[in-house]
Formats: C-alpha cells, structure tokens, sequence
C-alpha cells in the first residue's frame, strides 16, 4: 500500500512539471508566432509592390525570349522543401512528408533542396535525390539567409538543369490552420487577372529595354517570394507547436486530476484500515 501511495506521488509530480515545461513551451511559440506575423506584414507591402512591377515588365515581352519565363516540357523538377529543425509541433512536418510522397509517386526525375533538419532523412529514403540541404534556425528567418538558395535555384533553372522549380511548404492561414501547399518559382508565371486589375492606359518607355530590366529584377523578385515562403513556415511551425504544447498542457492536467483522484482513494483505504486494526486492537484488548 505504502509503495503504491509513494508511486502515485511521483508519477504526479512528474505529470505536474510536464504541464509546466509545456505551457512554458506554448508561451515561447506564441510570443515567436506574433513576431513572425509582424515580420510577414511588414515585407508584404514591398513584396506586393515587387510582384505587382514583375508582372507587368512581363505582360509586355514574349515567354520565348526570356529565360526565367520560358516553359520546358523536358527536364527534371526541383523541390525546394521547407520543413523545421525541431520536432514538438504536432503534424507539422508529418503533413508536410505525406504531401511529398505523393508528389514524389506521380513524378520522375525529382530533385531536392531542403531548408529544415526533420525531413532530410525521410527524403534520402525516397526516389528523389537530395542535392542540398540547409538549417532553418530556431528564430525568424533572416533576409540573408535565403541567398544560398536563391541562388542555388536560380542558376539551375538558367542552365536548363530543370524545366520546373516548385517549392512545398506550410502555408499560414490562420492560428488554427497551417495547410501543406505547392507552389511554382520557376518559371515565374504570367497572372492574367492581376495584370488586368492594374493594367493602365499609358505606354511606357523602359531604359534600359524591358527584358533587361527584367533579368535585374528576377533575383529581388525569386528572394522575397523565397523569403515570404520561409516567413509562413516559420509561423504555421510555431503555431503547430503552439497548439500542440497546448493540447499536452490539457491532457498533462487530465493525467495530475487522474492520479489525483487515485492518491486520495488509496490514502483513504489506507486510513481506513488502520482506524480498522486500531479499533480491532482495542476490542481485542478490552475482551
């Protein structure tokens, strides 16, 4: 009896500093998700901007003449795959795996760049072969480090190394909703419909010519849709972890109530029996 009381107040006590170091956790992704939020809201009036410029220099030259639009119908496809460092965050990178395999199945010839330590393993299982993989951080990503794999992308899709640069990673959309999306980098395609909202009346006159001007204006546009694809991930993985740490803070409390009641139900069978024996005692005594 006494062994089993001593068990249950370790397995609570165990229970509690779980609790403890979960909502510590919660706290920590909550306050790491807001400043992620605020780091997406303030580049995306540039990116917008960016975007905006891009696809207009686009809308006025041929795709046939332009290397970052020209479409290949051979080649292989390179994945840029966007997971996290760290695990604790739910179906975060398991959604993400999932979503890849399945591409992987419908595709030949795929190769990948990873930003991210949890999938790195799981792809060298696949068909597909890891050409380069890179460390996501555990804080907002910075502008600078996205450079390698701008680049890296970049000056395979302009050799004719790939016909498609696509890259997969959680989308944001909401504290309670992070969804696994594909997305295409390369080549950058035409929006017919945003062209058609901002579309003006005035004939422009670019120096130097507009293909020019686009080839300068491709790398800025490749960094910040790289970046804001990396800014998503990183909130969606800490309100992933957020929800999750959460979610354990409540079963953790289920188990202490749990165990609780338990402790409270031995030690009164415990006293229960040892009024029992005394009275037992003193009525063996009085006879």
């Amino acid at each position: 009896m006494a062994a089993n009381i001593r068990l249950l107040q370790r397995r609570r006590r165990t229970a509690k500093n779980i609790a403890q170091i979960t909502r510590a956790m919660e706290m920590v992704a909550a306050s790491k998700m807001r400043k992620a939020q605020e780091k997406t809201v303030a580049a995306k009036p540039y990116s917008d901007k960016l975007r905006l410029l891009s696809q207009n220099l686009i809308g006025r030259i041929e795709e046939s003449k332009h290397p970052y639009l020209l479409p290949r119908q051979k080649g292989k496809t390179l994945v840029l795959l966007v997971s996290s460092d760290k695990g604790l965050c739910g179906g975060f990178n398991s959604s993400l795996l999932r979503e890849f395999l399945r591409f992987v199945k419908e595709k030949s010839e795929v190769e990948v760049v990873t930003v991210g330590k949890k999938l790195k393993k799981a792809v060298l299982r696949t068909e597909a072969l890891l050409i380069a993989d890179f460390p996501f951080g555990s804080s907002v990503p910075l502008f600078e480090s996205i450079l390698p794999v701008v680049n890296l992308i970049k000056d395979g899709f302009i050799k004719g190394e790939y016909k498609k640069v696509a890259a997969l990673f959680t989308q944001f959309v909401s504290l309670g909703v992070q969804k696994p999306v594909f997305t295409t980098i390369l080549p950058v395609e035409k929006e017919t419909e945003e062209l058609s909202k901002t579309a003006v009346a005035i004939s422009y006159k670019f120096e130097p010519n507009t293909s020019e001007l686009l080839t300068a204006l491709m790398p800025h546009y490749l960094e910040m849709s790289i970046y804001q694809i990396l800014l998503e991930s990183y909130a969606s993985e800490q309100a992933a972890r957020m929800l999750a740490m959460h979610q354990a803070s409540e079963n953790a409390k289920d188990v202490i109530w749990q165990l609780s009641l338990t402790y409270n139900k031995v030690r009164q069978e415990r006293i229960t029996n040892e009024l029992l024996d005394i009275a037992g005692g003193a009525m063996g005594v009085s006879l």
